[in-house]
């Protein structure tokens, strides 16, 4: 329904000397590409035996990919314009948002799955877990503003996403049975100031690297980049997850002595195990099983979230190396 009100009530706003009809090549291209993409990673944490799909699937995507950055270059109107990214600061802006959002936006994923899972939350107490988040974005959002306005784009861009990389940090630490308040609630807030800091530079980056006219593109451009870093890094965090998982439950059933045949079916059926829901084979030694199994989810879960932490200050060394201390003025 929106789009046909959309359809019918809006009007096309279009530069000066900018023509040429909607590009519906690029938008499928780009649809199918990242479609491609993430289920290939989603399909290569579900089943790694059958990692040829995911292989198939993952390099069909890249390849249509590859093909819509082609189109884009030769579009009179291009979904996605490629003279942008000649920008030295707009490129260096996006990648920083692709690193930085992508650890977010699968820090927001995993986070109530490991309440969940491992800590016995609800669903609404795993929701209620990161409110505190966007109050922290609210409170300090005036703040924040002050502090580019004092000293410019470079230092918030390189201090944000380092505080956040800690916030992410100190998610991995906490262990079962600990109470929320000097756990978890840390870790929330702390990740609350870093992108809180670093969200009106980049902004501001964002919008200072293009001249007036493109403007709005620059911020479409840049928010879809966000969005797409959150859609991989949770399709990708998966595979992380159950690989981790695997390696750690090994060693961990290894160190029960269990017959070799019960054994056998215990790693024949790992995805029982993440659920903690031991198959009949484990016998006598359920409780045991899923002892070890949970242990190796906490392991897991602590390395997905050390990674997320690395993508994040991944962002801010990318950011100390690309900004220059004189920050970005806008193009006359």
């Amino acid at each position: 329904m929106v789009l046909g009100l959309a359809a019918l009530a809006l009007r096309e706003s279009r530069e000066p000397g900018e023509a040429g009809p909607m590009d519906w090549a690029g938008a499928v291209l780009a649809v199918a590409g990242l479609g491609l993409v993430s289920w290939a990673l989603i399909e290569l944490g579900e089943a790694p035996d059958r990692a040829w799909a995911s292989g198939l699937a993952g390099a069909a995507g890249l390849g249509l990919l590859a093909l819509f950055l082609r189109v884009e270059a030769r579009c009179p109107a291009p979904l996605l314009p490629p003279s942008l990214f000649r920008v030295p600061a707009f490129a260096a802006a996006n990648l920083l948002t692709l690193l930085l959002y992508g650890a977010l936006g699968a820090a927001i994923f995993l986070l109530p799955l490991a309440l969940i899972r491992l800590h016995g939350y609800s669903a609404t107490e795993a929701g209620a877990a990161f409110v505190p988040f966007p109050v922290v974005l609210f409170l300090l959002s005036r703040w924040s503003g002050s502090l580019l306005d004092r000293h410019g784009p470079r230092p918030p861009l390189v201090a944000g996403p380092a505080i956040a990389a800690a916030g992410l940090a100190l998610l991995a630490w906490p262990v079962t049975g600990t109470p929320y308040w000097s756990t978890f609630l840390p870790g929330v807030l702390v990740l609350g100031v870093g992108m809180a800091v670093c969200i009106p530079a980049l902004t501001t980056v964002v919008m200072n690297a293009v001249d007036d006219r493109h403007a709005g593109t620059a911020s479409a451009v840049n928010n879809a980049a966000s969005r797409v870093a959150g859609l991989l890094a949770v399709a990708a965090v998966g595979p992380l997850l159950v690989g981790v998982f695997r390696v750690a439950l090994e060693p961990a059933l290894a160190a029960l002595d269990l017959p070799a045949p019960v054994m056998a079916a215990l790693l024949a059926d790992p995805a029982a195990l993440a659920d903690m829901r031991p198959p009949p084979a484990a016998g006598p030694w359920a409780p045991e099983v899923v002892a070890a199994a949970h242990g190796a989810l906490v392991t897991a879960f602590r390395v997905a979230f050390a990674a997320l932490a690395a993508l994040a200050l991944a962002s801010a060394v990318a950011a100390a190396v690309a900004f220059g201390r004189a920050g970005v003025s806008r193009p006359g």
